[in-house]
């Protein structure tokens, strides 16, 4: 793609995130005072939880929330039944309420509607070229992996050591489903993935589902035979596609210290043979990292 159209597309992209946050942050306008009154009744001050997360081309900026747990330390990632998660928060977060104060991040240009949502900088620091194929991206309010995974919180519960599965198995599949993002974006995609987005929030999960790739949402979430045998991938020599994308290991045989992380490009291989995918998202690149919710965990959210 030549540098002209890939500017206009960029173009239209900040001219949909603009308008659509500002819209959106009107028309929300009331319930957002709303949840803030709560929070301010329940748990007292700061309404507002901001936190350093890592934006286009690596630069940090501070993401802002609507504070659903205590202040304080705590680990990176937040499973169901986390103490430090208040009452009211827990309706928040299950309702996505908590991310609202996020458009005036769309409207400040740190983030998009729609991209892949942002890391802490303790991530994307300790493997930086696996997330280097997506930090050219702006990152999101939604994408694939946030619709994908919107129950993580239980996901990660069920695991007896929910930080070491996050980091080397689902963060793996939501990178994996951002370098799918990046090949196949668009304006139609991006409405899409909203409209998807919407339809999950209300509880029409289903049919939200089937908007944004119902085959896709499943592959992505059927990988569990592979979690046990999943290894922290050391750092290839340079960013391509033959470097990042390494065959799934054999669960019945005990893992090699140079063993590769699987990916869900090589589940996705194995059950497709090498045909295309057909779920509506053709051109499915060939290396998928398998891979925010990590998205509130730091530091108390």
């Amino acid at each position: 793609m030549s540098d002209r159209p890939r500017m206009k597309g960029r173009r239209r992209k900040r001219a949909l995130d603009f308008i659509g946050a500002l819209f959106l942050l009107v028309a929300s306008a009331p319930l957002l005072l709303l949840c803030g009154g709560l929070v301010w009744l329940e748990d007292g001050r700061p309404i507002l939880f901001r936190q350093e997360r890592v934006g286009r081309g690596g630069v940090p900026f501070r993401i802002v929330k609507l504070r659903t747990m205590r202040a304080g330390p705590g680990p990176l990632i937040t499973a169901a039944g986390d103490p430090r998660v208040r009452r009211i928060g827990r309706l928040l977060r299950r309702l996505k309420l908590d991310e609202l104060p996020q458009l005036w991040n769309v409207l400040a240009g740190d983030m998009s509607l729609v991209g892949p949502r942002p890391e802490v900088p303790p991530y994307v620091e300790r493997e930086p070229r696996l997330f280097a194929a997506i930090l050219a991206l702006r990152p999101g309010l939604t994408d694939w992996a946030s619709l994908a995974f919107r129950d993580e919180e239980a996901i990660l519960a069920a695991r007896a050591d929910p930080e070491r599965f996050y980091r080397t198995v689902l963060l793996r599949r939501k990178v994996a489903l951002a370098r799918l993002y990046r090949r196949s974006a668009s304006i139609l995609l991006d409405l899409r993935l909203l409209v998807a987005t919407g339809l999950m929030v209300i509880g029409a999960e289903r049919l939200g589902t089937v908007l944004a790739g119902a085959r896709l949402m499943a592959r992505a979430r059927t990988l569990e035979r592979f979690a046990g045998s999943c290894l922290v991938p050391p750092p290839p020599r340079r960013l391509s596609a033959s470097s990042l994308c390494a065959s799934a290991p054999d669960r019945h045989q005990p893992a090699k210290p140079n063993q590769r992380a699987c990916t869900v490009a090589d589940v996705i291989q194995q059950e497709q043979g090498g045909e295309e995918d057909r779920d509506g998202t053709a051109g499915q690149p060939e290396d998928i990292q398998g891979g925010d919710q990590r998205d509130d965990t730091v530091s108390g959210e």
